[in-house]
């Protein structure tokens, strides 16, 4: 078996997904990430991620702003 047979047996073993589409919106508050997958009972609206925003307190000349997103409870 040739290493490029081997890769196309693996991947068609494991299954590969599709990426899930990110898309930036605006929202009243601010910012979110629009998921590409459906969210709520029944599936009737839309998965967004809210954006938090806030001031950097620390003397900086470049970093003013500080956004912020929290997935899986974490935050990056």
């Amino acid at each position: 078996m040739t290493l490029w047979g081997w890769i196309r047996h693996t991947i068609a073993y494991q299954g590969e997904y599709a990426p899930v589409p990110i898309h930036l919106e605006r929202d009243d508050d601010g910012y979110v990430f629009r998921l590409g997958v459906r969210a709520g009972f029944g599936g009737q609206e839309t998965a967004r991620l809210p954006i938090e925003h806030r001031q950097n307190n620390d003397p900086h000349p470049v970093l003013k702003e500080i956004y912020s997103c929290e997935v899986a409870r974490r935050s990056r």
